[in-house]
C-alpha cells in the first residue's frame, strides 16, 4: 500500500493534472543568465500581486542551499569505514562503468558526455553545481584522482542525482531512465566492489526505500497552483541564490540557518547521506519552515508562505506514510533485507565464448602507413615483456598482462563475468601505450591503439547477444534528442521539434479515371484493364473527402485538380494557429496519437498512398463536384479533421473528433456503393477500403482512448451490426465487442507454416514478436521465473499442463502451432499456472510471493502484447482479403473482355466463311484450286513455357503437360479445311473403286471361260470312247435358261452379257444336263458302268 501512498498528491493541497504547457510559461518567468548577474523577476502568482514593485529583487523561496565549502563536503563522512582506492579497487571500479554502458547501451548514451548544448549550457550551470559524466569519472579515475571507494561511488550516484535535479517536470521522460540506471548502478557496485569485500563496508549505501523517497518527492513536483496552475514546488526545487542571480538576499542567512531545497534533498538522497528516514523527512520539512521564517510577517511574502502552506500540507500526507512505512514490520524486513547487498546477475561466459573473441583478434592483421608494410596485430603482445630487455618496465606498469595470461585464465575458468575478460584485454594495451608513449616508440603504440579499436569491435558485437538479462529501459523515440541527459523539459531554451505541415515531397497522387470516354481505368493493383461502356454519363470511384468551407472549394475548384500534397497545404491554410501536439489538451493528445497511428497504415500514407481520403473531391476532382456534393451532404477528409483538432475549440471531446474520422470513410462507402453493385473496378475498390478502414479506426480508436471510454456495461449492448457502415460510441461495451471480433479472426485462423529451419511467414513472425515483447529487457526481472522449467516438487499436484517460455519458443520453431490461438493459449497458461500455484503465498515476501506478483504483472503485459497483436494482423489479413478480392475482379474484368473480343471475331469469320462457300457453290471451283483467303486475327493469349526436350534417361513432368485450349475459332477454321481435304479424298477413292471393280471381274470372266472350255473338251472326248461300248445312240445337251443375275450385272456395266455368275465361295459354270439314250440290246448291265456314267 505504500507506493500508493506515497505516488498520489495531496487533494487537500489544492493539486490539480494540467498539460506540459504551464511549466514552459513558468520557467519564461524564472529564466536567469549567468549566475554572476541579478536580473529582475516578474512573479505574477495570482492577481493580487500583479502590482508588485519590481524595482528590487524578490525571493521567491525560503528553501536554499548551503554554500559550496558545506555541500563540497564528501557525503561518504557518515559511512562507517572509508575504504581507500587501491589497484584491485580501482580495476572493480572500471569494471562498474564497463558493465554500466553494457548492459544499459540505450540510456547510458545520455550520461556519456557533460552537457554541452549552448542553448541551455548556463541555466545548467546555474542549477547544477557539480556536474559530473561518465566519460570524466573515467578519466578522475584514470588520473587516480579518487582516493576512496566513497568518493568513487558519490560521483557515480551524482550523474543521475543532478538528472533528477535539473529536469524537474512530472511528465520528463528521464527522471525513470534516471532511477533505472541507479538502480542498476547499485547492483553493479555490489556485485564488483562490495561482494568480493565480504562483510566489511566500503562505500556508504543508499537508504534503503530510497525509491519510494524519490516517488514522494515526484509527487510533490506534481503539485499544481488552484489559480495559475503552475508547478507549486517551483520556488523550492532550487536554493534562493539561484532564483538572486548567485547570492543570497542580505538578511536571509541571519533568519535561516540551515538553507535547504527539494533540490539539495534529492542530490543528499541519491549520493548517500541519508541513511535514516528520519534525516530525509526533517530536511523536506525544513523546506517550508525556512521559507514561513523567512517570509512570514513581509509585504512582498504572503504568495510564497500560501504556496509553503500548500507544499506543507502534501508533504504531510507523503511523509506521514513514509514515516508509517519506516516504522512498521514490512519496513524493518526491507532495511533487514538491504543489507545484504543484492547484487547484479551476470552470467559467466564460456571458455569457447571467450576464445571465440581472442581467435578472430589474433587473426587481425595491421599496415604501417608509412611503410605499408602488413603483420599480424596482435604479434607483440602473445608473450610477455622479456625484463632482460625492458628492466624499467615493472617500474612503470604496475600489473603486466598479455594473450598468454589471458588464454590460461579462460582455461582455469577464472573470468567469472565478461567485465573481467574486458578489463584484463584492455589492460594489455594500455600497460603498452603507458609504456611506449614516453618513450616515442610510434610503431607499438599504434599497434596497441589498432588492436584495442579492433578487440572493442569485436566484443561489443559478441556481447550483443550473450546476455539477455538486463533491464535497461527503452527511451521515448518521441522524446526531443539533445546532447544532453539533464534537459529541463520545462525551460524555453529546450529543443523543440518541427512540425512538417506538409510533406515536401512533390509527387502527384496516384491518378484516377473520370471521364467516361477513356479506355481503361487504374485498378488497385497498377494494372490498365479494358473499361465496360459506363450505363451512366459520367463515372467517378473515388474517395469522400470534401470540407465544409465550401467557398475555398469553389474557389479552387475553377483552378483544376491539383496534386495531393498542394490540396492538404490548401486545407491547412484554411485553419489559423495550429497548435503543436504538445501544447494539446491530454483528450487532444489522445485523439492526436489516434490520428497518426491511424495515417501510419500503408494505404494511408500520404507520399505513396493507395487510396485517396486525405484532402477534398473537389479539390483532386473539380468535375464531379456539383455531382459528390448533391450526393454527400456533409463532406470530410482526414487533413480537414486533424485541422479542426490542432486549431482547438472546434472539438468539445473525443467522441466528435472519432465522428468525423468515421465520416470520411462512411462517406466513400455512400458514394462508391452505385458503382459497386454494378461491378466498377474502382467503386469495388474503394468500397471494399472504406469498409475495412472504418473497422480499422474503430479497433483503434476504441484502444488509444481507453482512458475517456464511457462505461455503458450497465445500459447498453454490443455492437448491433459488426462492421457497421456507420459511427460508434466510445464505450467500454464497444471496446469488449471489437476485442471480440479480433479474436474471432485471427485466433482461430490457421497459420501460414514454413519448413522447420526456414524462414518464418508473417503469421509466424508475429507470433515469435509476441513470445519476444515478453522478454523485454526492462521486464526481465519479472520473467526470471517463467523462462525455464524449474518446478517444485508438489508442481504436478495443482498444475495438470506444466509450460515455461521456452517450450513455447521450441513449439513455434518446430512448427507444432496450427493457429495463432494455440500460441497465445500457451502463453497465457504460463502465468495462469503461476497464479494457481503461488496463490497461497500472496501479498508475502518470498519466492513464491514474488512469483505471484510477478504474473500478475506480465498477465497484464502479455494481454497489452496480444491486443497489439491482433491489431496488427486483423489489419493485415482484411487487407490481404480485399487485395486479392480487387486483383479476382480484375482479372475476370480482363478476361470477360477479352471473351467479348474474341466472339466479336468469332462471328465476323463465320459470316465471311458462309459468303465464301455459296459463292463456290455457285461458280462451281475445283476443291484442288480453290484459294483459301481467311483474314489473320491477332488473339491474344498467354504464352506458355516451352518444354524441355525429354531424354531416353528422363522421367516426364506432370506439370509441364501442354494444357493449351483451342480456340472456338481455331476449331470452326480446322474443320473448314479438314471438310474440304475429305471431299476431295472421297472423289479419289470412288474413282479407284470403280476402277478396281472392272479390272477384278474382267480377269475373273476370262478364268471362267477357260475353265469351262477344258471341261467341254473332256466330256466330249470321254463320251466319244465310250459310244462304241455301250451303244449310245443319241445324246442331247440341254442348256440352262439364262441367270438374271447376268442381266444386272451387264445393264451396270461391271460384267459382259457372256459373263458367267459370281459366287463369293466357288468359281465356275452351272452343270449341264445331258440326256442319253440306250439300245434296249446294248444296255449295260455291269453296275460300276452304269454308276461312272452316271458320274459323267
Amino acid at each position: 500500500e505504500l507506493p500508493k501512498a506515497v505516488s498520489t498528491s495531496s487533494s487537500d493541497a489544492g493539486s490539480s493534472t494540467t498539460a506540459s504547457s504551464p511549466p514552459k510559461r513558468q520557467e519564461k518567468q524564472t529564466k536567469q543568465g549567468p549566475p554572476a548577474k541579478k536580473p529582475k523577476l516578474s512573479i505574477k502568482p495570482d492577481s493580487s500581486s500583479k502590482k508588485k514593485d519590481n524595482s528590487a529583487p524578490k525571493a521567491p523561496e525560503a528553501a536554499s542551499q548551503s554554500s559550496q565549502k558545506t555541500s563540497d563536503v564528501p557525503v561518504i563522512r557518515n559511512a562507517a569505514v572509508l575504504a581507500p582506492m587501491t589497484k584491485i579497487r580501482k580495476a572493480r571500479c572500471h569494471k562498474v562503468l564497463s558493465a554500466l554502458r553494457r548492459r544499459q547501451p540505450k540510456n547510458s548514451t545520455w550520461f556519456l558526455k557533460p552537457v554541452s548544448d549552448s542553448r541551455f549550457i548556463e541555466d545548467y550551470r546555474a542549477k547544477i553545481q557539480f556536474p559530473m559524466d561518465i566519460s570524466t569519472l573515467t578519466s578522475r579515475l584514470d588520473k587516480d584522482e579518487y582516493s576512496s571507494i566513497g568518493d568513487f561511488a558519490r560521483d557515480l550516484r551524482r550523474i543521475f542525482g543532478n538528472c533528477f535535479r535539473y529536469n524537474t517536470t512530472m511528465d520528463d521522460t528521464f527522471r525513470p531512465v534516471a532511477t533505472e540506471m541507479l538502480r542498476e548502478t547499485e547492483g553493479l557496485m555490489s556485485l564488483f566492489i562490495q561482494k568480493p569485500e565480504a562483510s566489511t563496508s566500503v562505500y556508504p549505501k543508499l537508504l534503503y526505500c530510497w525509491e519510494v523517497c524519490v516517488k514522494a518527492l515526484d509527487a510533490l513536483l506534481s503539485l499544481k497552483n488552484p489559480g495559475d496552475t503552475l508547478q507549486t514546488a517551483h520556488y523550492f526545487i532550487h536554493p534562493v541564490s539561484f532564483y538572486f542571480g548567485g547570492d543570497f538576499p542580505a538578511d536571509y542567512r541571519s533568519k535561516v540557518k540551515t538553507p535547504m531545497d527539494l533540490g539539495t534533498v534529492t542530490s543528499k538522497l541519491v549520493e548517500g547521506t541519508y541513511q535514516s528516514v528520519g534525516a530525509f523527512v526533517a530536511d523536506c520539512r525544513l523546506v517550508c519552515e525556512n521559507c514561513n521564517a523567512y517570509y512570514k510577517g513581509r509585504h512582498d511574502g504572503a504568495v510564497f508562505t500560501e504556496q509553503a502552506e500548500r507544499l506543507q500540507a502534501a508533504m504531510a500526507q507523503q511523509l506521514g506514510a513514509l514515516v508509517r512505512y519506516d516504522q512498521s514490520t514490512e519496513g524493518n524486513k526491507s532495511r533487514s533485507a538491504s543489507m545484504l547487498y543484492p547484487p547484479a546477475v551476470i552470467s559467466k561466459p564460456s571458455g569457447d565464448f571467450l576464445n571465440g573473441i581472442l581467435r578472430d583478434l589474433r587473426a587481425s592483421s595491421y599496415t604501417d602507413r608509412g611503410t605499408k608494410l602488413t603483420e599480424r596485430a596482435t604479434a607483440q603482445f602473445e608473450k610477455p615483456v622479456d625484463l632482460n630487455l625492458f628492466p624499467d618496465y615493472r617500474q612503470i606498469v604496475e600489473e603486466p598482462m598479455d594473450l598468454e595470461i589471458v588464454e590460461k585464465k579462460i582455461e582455469e575458468g577464472k573470468y567469472e563475468t565478461p567485465e573481467d575478460f574486458e578489463y584484463d584485454m584492455h589492460l594489455i594495451f594500455k600497460n603498452c601505450e603507458k609504456y611506449n608513449v614516453p618513450k616515442n616508440h610510434d610503431h607499438i603504440v599504434a599497434l596497441a591503439k589498432h588492436c584495442a579499436k579492433t578487440f572493442r569491435k569485436l566484443y561489443q558485437n559478441k556481447m550483443k547477444n550473450f546476455e539477455s538479462r538486463s533491464s535497461s529501459k527503452e527511451i521515448d523515440k518521441k522524446r526531443p534528442r539533445p546532447p544532453s541527459p539533464h534537459l529541463d523539459t520545462s525551460s524555453k531554451t529546450s529543443k523543440k521539434v518541427k512540425a512538417d505541415p506538409a510533406p515536401k515531397n512533390n509527387k502527384p497522387a496516384p491518378k484516377i479515371s473520370i471521364s467516361s470516354n477513356k479506355t481503361g481505368d487504374s485498378t488497385p493493383s497498377g494494372k490498365t484493364s479494358p473499361k465496360p461502356k459506363p450505363k451512366s454519363p459520367v463515372k467517378i470511384s473515388v474517395n469522400n473527402g470534401g470540407g465544409k468551407k465550401k467557398s475555398a472549394i469553389d474557389s479552387v475548384a475553377g483552378d483544376g485538380p491539383v496534386t495531393l500534397n498542394v490540396a492538404m497545404a490548401r486545407v491547412k491554410e484554411r485553419f489559423s494557429g495550429l497548435r503543436s501536439s504538445k501544447h494539446l489538451d491530454p483528450w487532444e493528445q489522445a485523439c492526436y496519437r489516434f490520428f497518426r497511428e491511424l495515417m501510419r497504415h500503408p494505404w494511408l500514407i500520404p507520399n505513396r498512398s493507395k487510396f485517396t481520403f486525405h484532402a477534398p473531391v473537389s479539390m483532386l476532382f473539380p468535375e464531379v463536384a456539383q455531382a459528390y456534393e448533391s450526393k454527400i451532404k456533409h463532406p470530410m477528409d482526414l487533413t480537414t479533421a486533424e485541422a479542426k483538432l490542432l486549431q482547438g475549440g472546434l472539438y468539445e471531446k473525443p467522441q466528435e473528433f472519432v465522428d468525423d474520422i468515421a465520416l470520411v470513410f462512411s462517406n466513400a462507402i455512400s458514394f462508391n456503393q452505385a458503382g459497386h453493385e454494378t461491378g466498377d473496378l474502382i467503386s469495388c475498390s474503394y468500397f471494399d477500403a472504406a469498409k475495412h478502414l472504418l473497422r480499422y479506426s474503430r479497433w483503434l480508436s476504441l484502444d488509444y482512448l481507453s482512458a475517456f471510454l464511457v462505461d455503458d456495461s450497465d445500459t447498453c449492448s454490443s455492437l448491433e451490426k459488426e462492421g457497421a457502415d456507420t459511427g460508434w460510441k466510445l464505450t467500454t461495451s464497444n471496446r469488449k465487442a471489437s476485442r471480440e471480433e479480433m479474436e474471432n479472426i485471427v485466433l482461430t485462423h490457421p497459420i501460414e507454416q514454413s519448413e522447420v529451419g526456414d524462414r518464418y511467414t508473417w503469421m509466424e513472425s508475429e507470433c515469435d514478436k509476441l513470445l519476444k515483447s515478453l522478454r523485454h529487457q526492462s521486464d526481465l526481472r519479472y520473467m526470471t521465473y517463467f523462462i525455464q522449467p524449474n518446478w517444485p516438487g508438489d508442481y504436478a499436484a495443482y498444475v495438470s499442463k506444466p509450460i515455461d517460455w521456452e517450450q513455447c519458443q521450441r513449439n513455434l520453431q518446430q512448427r507444432k502451432y496450427q493457429s495463432i490461438g494455440e500460441a497465445v493459449e500457451d502463453l497465457r497458461l504460463i502465468f495462469s499456472n503461476a497464479l494457481k500455484y503461488n496463490a497461497r503465498a500472496k501479498g508475502t515476501d518470498t519466492v513464491s510471493g514474488r512469483a505471484y506478483d510477478a504474473a500478475v504483472y506480465m498477465s497484464v503485459k502479455l494481454e497489452a502484447a496480444i491486443h497489439k497483436m491482433l491489431l496488427s494482423v486483423c489489419d493485415r489479413m482484411e487487407r490481404d482479403k480485399i487485395d486479392q478480392t480487387a486483383s479476382d475482379r480484375q482479372d475476370e474484368a480482363a478476361e470477360q473482355a477479352e471473351e467479348d473480343h474474341l466472339r466479336a471475331e468469332e462471328e465476323r469469320l463465320r459470316s465471311a466463311w458462309q459468303k465464301e462457300r455459296e459463292k463456290s457453290r455457285k461458280t462451281k471451283i475445283e476443291v484442288e484450286k480453290r484459294v483459301e483467303v481467311v483474314e489473320t486475327v491477332k488473339v491474344i493469349q498467354r504464352k506458355l513455357p516451352q518444354r524441355k526436350k525429354m531424354m531416353d534417361f528422363d522421367f516426364p513432368f506432370y506439370d509441364e503437360v501442354d494444357d493449351h485450349e483451342e480456340t472456338h475459332m481455331e476449331a470452326l477454321r480446322q474443320q473448314k479445311l479438314l471438310f474440304e481435304k475429305q471431299k476431295i479424298e472421297r472423289a479419289k477413292l470412288r474413282k479407284m473403286a470403280v476402277y478396281l471393280g472392272i479390272s477384278v471381274f474382267a480377269r475373273m470372266e476370262e478364268r471362267a471361260r477357260d475353265h469351262a472350255k477344258m471341261k467341254a473338251r473332256l466330256s466330249e472326248q470321254l463320251m466319244t470312247e465310250s459310244h462304241g461300248n455301250i451303244g449310245i445312240s443319241e445324246m442331247k445337251k440341254i442348256s440352262p435358261p439364262e441367270s438374271t443375275d447376268s442381266k444386272n450385272t451387264a445393264e451396270n456395266g461391271c460384267a459382259t452379257r457372256d459373263a458367267l455368275p459370281f459366287n463369293g465361295s466357288k468359281i465356275g459354270v452351272r452343270s449341264q444336263k445331258v440326256k442319253i439314250a440306250f439300245n434296249g440290246k446294248s444296255r449295260p448291265k455291269n453296275k460300276r458302268l452304269r454308276q461312272r456314267i452316271t458320274l459323267m
